[in-house]
């Protein structure tokens, strides 16, 4: 999985306040702020990720892509 942060609004100075989590088997969670323009690669497949909800008033655009080998039937 890709996720490229595009925009943030409101925009922020460096880091978006809207971080990725990943839940590593062995680091546990982690925690991922990207700035604009930044891309995050990781196996999504693998590794249970999400985010808590936008905070009021801010909206954010992210492009997201997910690539799977092509026998992949879901977990």
């Amino acid at each position: 999985t890709v996720s490229f942060l595009l925009d943030y609004e409101p925009e922020p100075l460096g880091v978006s306040p809207w971080p990725l989590f990943l839940e590593s088997p062995k680091e546990g969670e982690v925690q991922i702020s990207q700035e604009l323009g930044n891309a995050v690669f990781y196996n999504g497949s693998d590794l249970p990720h999400y985010r808590h909800a936008l905070p009021v008033g801010h909206r954010s655009v992210s492009y997201v892509f997910h690539y799977v080998p092509q026998h992949f039937r879901g977990l």
